[in-house]
């Protein structure tokens, strides 16, 4: 069964482990720590059919990750959530940034592109980053030849100095010093040659769920809007947090990386539409 053929409240948070036949093994030897030391070399023969030297190694890690498993599942299934157990073998229908998956990590779908799954350490910075381009790039196809982008609240400048907005034809720039001074807000200055043809880019995914956006668009592609001004808002945590941090640290699995904890943020984006040339002119 594809990790796609879950019904997404199942497959939010997902834990990858080795293979289909490992997992298998590990969960029928039904074992508990507290059995671990009297049952061990019986299990080793179970599990390995007595090839115990080279299996010493995997066998502990197998236990190891079955127990915390066992332990993180309750640990969510207990405040009503969910978490599948995902075979690194079983995972061609989904997607993961360069150097993922981890075989014993925690993962968990990107909120609107459910197929897009973030390491838990990352899950927020990432998941705004997507939100903030995403808005960034529908506005440039509509022609787009200024855009600043402004902290109102929550995360700024630190987190800002992490994004990467490569933008081709685009000169970005954070604040300048001069900005600074005068106002302490502004995170990106982003200047365009701008066009008077608009459209809407490809594989959009937070659009469809922004009535603002959809809003702007409607604008500058029936009324030839040339001002623009929307917010980003990042309130949900999505259920990525410092209770399942600490839920996955206490079962010993992998968070992939420092956590990066959610705190709600509100960017402001404002900017004009059309030719560089004819707004100066």
């Amino acid at each position: 069964m594809r990790v796609s053929d879950y019904k997404y409240f199942d497959r939010r948070l997902i834990a990858v482990v080795p293979n289909e036949d490992f997992r298998k093994k590990v969960a029928e030897a039904k074992i508990t720590r507290r059995e671990e030391a009297g049952l061990l070399g019986r299990l080793r023969r179970f599990l390995f059919g007595g090839v115990e030297d080279q299996a010493v190694s995997l066998f502990n890690t197998g236990i190891d990750l079955y127990l915390g498993l066992v332990g993180l599942q309750s640990a969510i299934r207990s405040r009503g959530g969910s978490i599948l157990t995902v075979s690194k073998t079983d995972l061609e229908d989904i997607r993961f940034p360069p150097g993922h998956p981890d075989i014993g990590a925690v993962y968990s779908a990107h909120p609107t592109d459910t197929l897009l799954y973030y390491p838990i350490s990352d899950f927020h910075r990432q998941t705004f980053e997507s939100k903030v381009s995403e808005a960034v790039r529908i506005l440039m196809a509509l022609g787009a030849n200024s855009i600043d982008i402004r902290h109102v609240s929550g995360w700024s400048r630190e987190f800002s100095s992490e994004m990467g907005l490569a933008l081709p034809g685009a000169s970005v720039s954070g604040a300048s010093e001069a900005q600074k001074k005068e106002n302490q807000e502004i995170l990106f200055s982003i200047r365009l040659a701008g066009s008077n043809s608009a459209e809407l880019p490809p594989g959009l995914v937070w659009y469809e769920f922004e009535e603002t956006w959809k809003a702007i668009a409607e604008g500058r592609l029936k009324y030839g809007l040339k001002n623009f001004s929307l917010a980003i808002n990042y309130n949900d945590d999505y259920g990525v947090n410092s209770e399942l941090k600490s839920e996955i640290e206490e079962a010993n699995l992998k968070l992939s990386g420092k956590f990066f904890d959610h705190e709600s943020t509100v960017w402001s984006i404002e900017g004009k539409f059309g030719l560089e040339e004819d707004v100066q002119a």
